[in-house]
């Protein structure tokens, strides 16, 4: 069964840091499931939601992270808030929905932020509204009841 972890929103504020702390400590072993909505503006002119754009262009090597759609929603488990350099981290694609495995030693915060440039500061949120759900591990998974 998921038990609720945290709930983020963001309404009409602009975000200045790369990372906004979802939760300030968790700890492994365990299972952890997003879902998320909104719209925000990572690149002048381009907006988005939580899966990011198709129609800005950037060398994925520049992104946060690299095999990640250009402004979706991102995740880090581990380090420090005002970190740039994410080693020792591990940093994740989250988009509208994700399921994130926790390892047996972790302990540490969840941050969330978007998947931007690098070297790019700050971006306005219209809304994002973030479900954090976790359960522990290991577990029974059970199949999605049919719709």
């Amino acid at each position: 069964m998921w038990n609720s972890l945290a709930r983020v929103q963001l309404n009409s504020q602009s975000v200045e840091s790369r990372w906004v702390t979802a939760t300030e400590y968790l700890k492994g072993p365990g299972v952890l499931k997003f879902k998320a909505t909104g719209e925000w503006e990572p690149f002048d002119g381009y907006r988005c939601g939580p899966d990011g754009t198709s129609g800005f262009q950037l060398a994925p090597e520049r992104m946060v992270v690299v095999k990640g759609a250009a402004g979706c929603l991102i995740g880090k488990l581990g380090g420090s808030s005002a970190s740039l350099d994410e080693a020792g981290s591990t940093v994740f694609a989250i988009g509208s929905f994700a399921v994130i495995a926790l390892a047996d030693k972790f302990v540490g915060p969840l941050f969330i932020g978007f998947n931007m440039d690098r070297s790019q500061r700050g971006l306005q949120v219209t809304s994002l509204d973030l479900i954090i759900e976790a359960r522990e591990w290991p577990f029974v998974a059970t199949p999605p009841a049919p719709q």
